[in-house]
């Protein structure tokens, strides 16, 4: 009883990996402005330092307050509620 049972699942499991993907037919050309990791460039951290801050070096940027939404995963989403252009 077991060799047949090993025989059904062996014989499932070759047509399974016989049978082409549909997944391969669902190709989506790609996107021109799509970015991956491999597009970013590495660069190393550097400490913050009064004299390096972003609001030293440029004294007429004005700053906004951000809402902190908690997501139900544990998630922080910080919103100013304007899109960036």
């Amino acid at each position: 009883m077991q060799q047949v049972i090993i025989l059904s699942l062996f014989l499932l499991s070759a047509c399974a990996l016989a049978a082409p993907s549909h997944q391969l037919e669902l190709h989506l050309p790609p996107d021109p402005q799509s970015q991956r990791a491999t597009d970013l460039v590495y660069s190393p951290i550097k400490p913050v330092t009064d004299a390096t801050r972003y609001t030293t070096l440029n004294p007429g940027v004005k700053l906004t307050a951000l809402k902190k939404v908690k997501h139900a995963k544990g998630n922080m989403v910080f919103s100013s509620g304007e899109r960036i252009s």
